[in-house]
């Protein structure tokens, strides 16, 4: 009885195995294509994926429903499939849906929706969501304006090399913007004339 539950559980493990080795096959095979800007061929590849539930061909699906070619731009179907990609913890499809929300497009206006995607995926370390978090801070979109908080932010993002960041701090400390005041300390040699 061991013998054949033994062999049972080896079969599906291989069949399994053979399945991801397959899907992540044909997600290269999506990656080759979108990079030559066959998108029709790439979302026939990613498209079944996505279905299945591979967060990383949702979010793909998405940029390629995002792409400007008339055939296949559809916003709303890619803000369906950022959705997705998003709730299993895909951090570029929470920044790109949030930008969805900042920009009204695919989907209603909703700033703190906004502000919530890019916060997931700024604490998850991501540094375009980080920039993004950032700039909200810094227009007080969602929240209050604050500039300490935009440069905190904005200098997480730098700090990953992230140039428009790395662009937003240096004029902020030049602008004196996003710095921490220090209290001003009394000068005592001035207090007493005499």
């Amino acid at each position: 009885m061991k013998g054949k539950t033994g062999k049972s559980l080896l079969g599906l493990f291989t069949l399994l195995l053979a399945g991801i080795c397959q899907a992540e096959s044909m997600f290269e095979q999506g990656w080759r294509a979108y990079q030559a800007r066959d998108y029709a061929l790439a979302l026939d590849l990613w498209l079944p994926l996505a279905r299945q539930g591979h967060g990383m061909a949702q979010n793909n699906v998405a940029l390629i429903y995002l792409s400007p070619q008339d055939e296949i731009q559809n916003i709303a179907e890619a803000a369906n499939w950022f959705l997705l990609a998003a709730k299993q913890g895909n951090r570029s499809a929470q920044t790109s849906l949030g930008v969805l929300y900042v920009q009204g497009l695919g989907v209603k206006q909703d700033y703190h929706r906004a502000f919530e995607l890019f916060y997931q995926a700024a604490r998850d370390g991501y540094a375009q969501a980080q920039f993004n978090l950032g700039r909200m801070y810094s227009k007080g979109l969602a929240v209050s304006r604050d500039d300490i908080k935009a440069m905190k932010w904005f200098r997480r993002a730098a700090e990953q090399g992230h140039q428009a960041s790395e662009a937003l701090v240096t004029q902020m400390v030049k602008q004196g913007r996003g710095l921490k005041r220090q209290p001003y300390a009394k000068d005592t040699r001035w207090s007493k004339f005499g």
